[in-house]
């Protein structure tokens, strides 16, 4: 099956040198249509708050993928994607009137949809500290992804991170190098860390990790280093029967959706580990955890073994030792219902795992088989199309959201927990009011968190327009992280989201919501399925936000969102 697309540097750097400014049009000339451009944004005058606020040009669809703020000032790091051939400029609104700069390249291989960053946790990763040694440790989820890493100092930066990384010299202020940049193609499950040297000083560091592309429904890795040894090509790269079940089972949607690498722990023991991530399970995710120093069986003194690393149904990640044979095979778990990740040829007498080239030692190949929402996804709950918006995906079924909630206290935003896609477009956020309408609302508008309770996307405020009872109101997208106008919102990963709905009224609505455990024990639990956090809450809140720890009760709110 053919591999991943791995990321390529296709445009050299260009950037513009620090100096009081508004905006930057910065000169870009791309390559090839369909490419995607990197842009880090420096702002000296910024230590809250984003470094720029919008960026266009060069015909791409533009997104922020990253940021990072504090005393040194702010980085933010933005994506155009789908970008058009030829020479073209780059147009940087900078956050106030501030000493800042930009650097730009230009990658292929990478994500042309808005699926823009691999890291889970958080849309915020970066650093801040006052040392010789600025530093980040972007966290990949796969192999074959684009880690990049910038700096910001206020003294001079000397050294510039290597080993993994291929440094950029970055943006001078008064000759003087004070921001940089590094990326890294990953080639191993390990992070590590970027670092700059500088004398000591205040600095920030940030970073994004962001997707290879894929083009087809699934696909099946194979482990990179075999084509360039054939001792091991054939054991570990050719097809067998199990390859041709876990095709016909991807048909089904079962397979990895996100993330999920499994390979050598250290490559210098006998140990093997994976990356967290999701898997499907004919159409239903379930969440894997991460491993690492998992023991493998000690090799047969005179054949050859290939074992099995997979998800069971319940997103437990096993290990299965095979046969020792001349002519091993992979063995087969006990249920036929598994997401296959790694397999391991294990030559007779190994005692090493690693991804090199050596016969005697143990070898990795690739087995996921890596499927995008296919045809044989949910019907997200079979929510209906509403006003025109087709696609609602919803977190309850309609047949059950017939309780008379009280999920509403004025000023208080209420989150309701969702699971979408990645690639899901968010244009609208939908809810009903029960047999209780708002009396003279003041402000009342939804927003859509990341599992953080990081703010992505909001609707306008709808300030005294009347909600009557029994009444929906499908609210439109009205701005998002990447876009302070913005009309849509794509999910960047498989996973869980929360839906929020705040209403400052003198008499709130009752909620239409779905029947819910009133038993603490249960309604309690991580991830928090109803919550409610702030007080005393008005407008619309400014990005970046993020929204206070939730506390749970058993209330309960029927959302959707669709396109």
């Amino acid at each position: 099956m053919a591999g991943p697309l791995v990321p390529a540097k296709v445009g050299s750097t260009q950037q513009t040198n620090f100096s009081s400014v508004a905006s930057i049009n910065q000169s870009f000339t791309v390559n090839t249509t369909g490419n995607t451009l990197v842009v880090a944004v420096f702002n000296k005058g910024i230590t809250t708050a984003f470094a720029s606020t919008a960026v266009s040009g060069c015909g791409a669809t533009w997104f922020r993928a990253g940021w990072q703020a504090a005393t040194a000032g702010a980085i933010d790091v933005w994506i155009g994607i789908n970008a058009t051939s030829g020479a073209g400029t780059i147009a940087i609104t900078i956050n106030g009137t501030n000493t800042a700069a930009c650097m730009a390249d230009e990658w292929s291989g990478l994500t042309n949809s808005a699926l823009i960053t691999a890291w889970l946790n958080s849309w915020k990763v970066g650093s801040s500290g006052t040392s010789t040694t600025p530093s980040v440790t972007p966290a990949q989820t796969d192999l074959n992804q684009l880690v990049f890493a910038y700096a910001l100092t206020t003294n001079t930066i000397t050294g510039s991170p290597s080993g993994v990384y291929t440094a950029e010299a970055g943006p001078t202020n008064g000759g003087n190098q004070q921001a940089g940049a590094a990326y890294w193609v990953t080639t191993t499950l390990t992070s590590t860390a970027a670092s700059w040297t500088q004398s000591s000083a205040t600095w920030t560091t940030a970073a994004v990790v962001l997707n290879s592309r894929q083009d087809v429904l699934f696909r099946i890795w194979n482990d990179p280093s075999a084509a360039t040894n054939p001792a091991v090509l054939t054991p570990q790269s050719a097809p067998d029967m199990l390859d041709f079940e876990h095709l016909i089972q991807a048909i089904g949607d079962t397979g990895v959706l996100t993330g999920c690498a499994a390979g050598p722990n250290t490559g210098s023991d006998f140990n093997w580990q994976n990356l967290a991530g999701t898997v499907l399970i004919n159409a239903a995710p379930i969440a894997v955890a991460a491993h690492t120093s998992q023991a493998i069986t000690a090799a047969d003194a005179t054949n050859p073994r290939k074992d099995l690393v997979y998800v069971d149904p319940s997103g437990n990640v096993k290990y299965l030792a095979g046969t020792p044979a001349a002519l091993p095979c992979t063995p087969q778990p006990a249920s036929q219902t598994y997401v296959p990740l790694m397999e391991i040829y294990v030559p007779a007498n190994a005692t090493v795992f690693d991804n090199g080239t050596s016969t005697a030692n143990a070898h990795p190949s690739d087995k996921r088989v890596q499927v995008v929402w296919g045809a044989g996804a949910p019907d997200m709950y079979a929510a209906p199309t509403t006003a025109g918006i087709p696609n609602l995906a919803t977190n309850s079924r309609r047949i059950d959201a017939s309780t008379n909630s009280s999920a509403l206290s004025t000023g208080v935003c209420v989150l309701r927990l969702i699971w979408l896609p990645a690639g899901y477009v968010i244009g609208h956020i939908d809810v009903v009011s029960a047999t209780t309408g708002a009396s003279t609302p003041t402000h009342y508008w939804c927003v859509l968190c990341d599992q953080n309770l990081n703010q992505l996307a909001a609707t306008a405020d709808q300030t005294t327009t009347a909600w009557a009872a029994s009444t929906e109101k499908n609210l439109a997208i009205a701005s998002t992280i990447h876009n302070s106008s913005g009309t849509t919102y794509v999910a960047p990963y498989s996973g869980y989201y929360y839906i929020g709905l705040m209403v400052a009224a003198s008499t709130v609505p009752t909620m239409v919501g779905p029947p819910v455990s009133t038993n603490t024990v249960l309604y309690t639990k991580v991830p928090i399925y109803n919550g409610r956090t702030g007080s005393s809450l008005t407008a619309v809140p400014a990005y970046p936000n993020t929204f206070g720890a939730l506390t749970a009760n058993g209330n309960s709110l029927h959302v959707a969102v669709g396109n």
